[in-house]
């Protein structure tokens, strides 16, 4: 695979918890590279990970997991992991905002949104009906 390395102003996406460019970046950010944030990725040995930003099979070979991407977020993915922590904190998230929400008919809407978008969260109920 012929890898294309990011140039000043190239967008590159986060695929996961990354400190990337002295950024914190979570699964579902974008971030516009400046030429200073680029030299930070390099080390000594003039080596930079942003070479890996189109391989992920490199990525998951250095890392265990792909990490990063070219442009913005896919629109496809979702911006947390399915059954995860991340998952839960924007569930949460969304609850308290639809909370926010003065029409109690909007208020209803988005809260019906949330449980068809967002997986069940285990409780200790379903872990003892499992058994």
């Amino acid at each position: 695979m012929t890898n294309t390395f990011p140039k000043p102003g190239d967008t590159i996406h986060a695929l996961g918890a990354i400190l990337l460019c002295e950024v914190a970046l979570k699964r579902g950010d974008t971030l516009t590279l400046t030429a200073d944030q680029i030299a930070l990725t390099f080390d000594k040995n003039g080596k930079s990970f942003l070479s890996l930003v189109d391989d992920e099979d490199a990525q998951i070979d250095k890392w265990g997991e792909a990490l990063i991407g070219p442009g913005t977020f896919p629109s496809h993915l979702k911006p947390y992991t399915v059954g995860g922590v991340d998952e839960q904190v924007e569930k949460e998230r969304a609850i308290l905002d639809a909370y926010l929400l003065k029409d109690p008919e909007a208020q209803q809407r988005a809260l019906q949104h949330i449980n068809r978008t967002f997986s069940a969260q285990k409780t200790s109920r379903t872990f003892r009906s499992s058994k």
